[in-house]
């Protein structure tokens, strides 16, 4: 079930670590990441799928000049995080948050990344952020 939530303040991208470029696997917990104006995309660090099901989060802020194109991958290892579990448009001012769930056998580890405007035509401007969880 999809929720969309209009938001007049994004609190959410204040306590998100923002990612860097080397890749780490979290096992518990969460992992979020952040784009500010200056920023295209980000990526959360690998989170480990303990429960079979993810929290996933997405949030664009009201000063943004563009919707967010938010991605779940899952794969079997960190590097093999290549399929898609899903992928939302967030709007201006939008939070999106849905549970997904998928086989804890077959994807043991999960990504999330968001993109300023869209994956395919990535823009700065945007303040975003995004966060998956073991449900």
């Amino acid at each position: 079930m999809k929720k969309i939530l209009k938001r007049q303040v994004l609190a959410l991208a204040a306590g998100v670590i923002t990612a860097t470029t080397f890749s780490i696997t979290v096992f518990a917990g969460s992992a979020g990441a952040s784009i500010s104006a200056s920023d295209k995309s980000a990526s959360t660090a690998v989170l480990g799928n303990t429960t079979g099901t993810y929290r996933y989060v997405v949030s664009n802020g009201t000063t943004s000049k563009y919707s967010i194109e938010g991605y779940l991958y899952k794969g079997k290892t960190d590097a093999s995080i290549n399929t898609q579990a899903k992928k939302v448009t967030v709007g201006i001012g939008d939070v999106y948050a849905d549970n997904i769930t998928v086989n804890k056998d077959t994807y043991t580890v999960a990504q999330a990344k968001i993109y300023g405007n869209a994956k395919s035509n990535k823009k700065t401007g945007c303040i975003a952020a995004t966060i998956i969880s073991n449900k």
